[in-house]
């Protein structure tokens, strides 16, 4: 089942528009429990929940679905 959360994400029409030509958008800097600083969240696709937001991960920048990350533990 793929549900959209781009309801919930509040995506701009620009923002809207440059999910569907590259996949990916920023949507807005945060500060997480713990961090130092603000990091850059992004809005992309994950092929089974919908649109999603996350961080880059690791050295090589990942993107990853936190609810198929869930499923998998």
């Amino acid at each position: 089942m793929q549900t959209n959360k781009e309801d919930s994400l509040k995506l701009s029409i620009t923002q809207r528009i440059r999910l569907k030509l590259f996949g990916i958008t920023p949507t807005e800097k945060k500060i997480l429990p713990g961090w130092r600083g603000e990091i850059q969240f992004y809005a992309f696709t994950c092929t089974i929940h919908g649109i999603v937001e996350d961080y880059p991960h690791g050295y090589r920048q990942v993107l990853r679905c936190r609810k198929c990350l869930n499923k998998s533990i």
